[in-house]
């Protein structure tokens, strides 16, 4: 068969010496690799294009409108966002900031950081990606931010939050201790308060039981709790009311006042029939540290339930 000049042109011409060692040379296999990878990276990295701004604010926005209350559809909605971007560094950064920085601003309420720890813990546990190392490189910057700002019962509950995470093995030792040194100093600072408060209450003959009540006579013991309630009978919610062995711990003092006001009381009990104990704003001569607010029918009506209480007392 004839093959024209212009077909012959349109050939291919056989490889040259050259040109075939050079295809058997596995330096430039290893080269052609290397250029295919990066070609692959270029376009990964031309696939990550970032969160839009307009989808952080409304990011935002729900964080904010959560407020106090953690509840389970939203936590699971922003988790699910977060989980769109898991792959994405500059993606996972931006979120994650969009959380991490009210937990560090002061102008934020103490009661709304609680939820938002809610929010990283769902996104640690169920989403994962980029934000395992985002938190765990990042975790004790604000973890004692929030930790003071919270009272005792919501640091219980971030204790908790911290503790599932070595229970789900999230981070590495070092780290998780590293974030959660605030609870260590907590425990030991309330370990140092406890012995100076056990020991105040030793000095006023106040020891305490193994279980951990204070050591006191049954009478004694009703008489400081008459008085004690009666301190805490106006202006305190029922859930703030303590114990007398949580004042021990809080205000050493007050109790010491309380025990002597109801030794007093006992003594005026033994010495003479009917005699009430009064004196001060409550029984048992303890002056309150605030100024007597109620009406004088209430002052009335509680000296005389302090009579009655009394007369209770002397016949038990």
């Amino acid at each position: 068969m004839s093959v024209s000049v212009g077909q012959a042109a349109s050939l291919p011409l056989p490889p040259t010496d050259d040109q075939m060692m050079a295809d058997a040379d596995p330096e430039n296999d290893a080269a052609d690799g290397e250029m295919e990878s990066e070609d692959d990276d270029e376009e990964e990295e031309e696939e990550d294009f970032g969160i839009e701004e307009e989808q952080l604010e409304e990011y935002k926005e729900i964080l904010e409108r959560m407020g106090k209350f953690a509840d389970k559809v939203t936590v699971n909605s922003l988790s699910m966002v977060a989980e769109d971007h898991a792959d994405s560094p500059s993606s996972a950064a931006a979120i994650y900031g969009c959380i991490r920085d009210p937990l560090l601003s002061p102008t934020v309420a103490a009661g709304c950081k609680l939820p938002l720890v809610y929010v990283m813990d769902s996104i640690l546990k169920n989403v994962k990606g980029e934000y395992i190392k985002l938190i765990e490189e990042d975790a004790h910057e604000w973890m004692p931010v929030v930790h003071k700002a919270l009272g005792e019962e919501q640091r219980a509950k971030l204790k908790r939050v911290w503790n599932t995470w070595r229970e789900f093995r999230i981070f590495p030792e070092d780290k998780l201790k590293r974030m959660g040194q605030c609870f260590v100093d907590a425990e030991q600072d309330a370990r140092s308060a406890r012995l100076v408060t056990e020991a105040k209450a030793k000095a006023a003959g106040m020891g305490r039981r193994k279980d951990g009540t204070l050591d006191l006579s049954p009478p004694l013991r009703r008489q400081m709790q008459l008085l004690l309630d009666e301190v805490q009978s106006t202006g305190l919610d029922e859930l703030d009311k303590v114990s007398l062995e949580r004042l021990a711990d809080i205000n050493p003092s007050l109790l010491t006042q309380i025990k002597k006001a109801a030794e007093e009381g006992l003594m005026e009990i033994a010495g003479s029939a009917g005699g009430a104990v009064g004196g001060g704003n409550v029984a048992g001569g303890i002056v309150l540290t605030v100024p007597e607010t109620r009406p004088p029918y209430e002052v009335k009506r509680a000296q005389e339930w302090d009579k009655f209480t009394t007369d209770y007392l002397m016949n038990s």
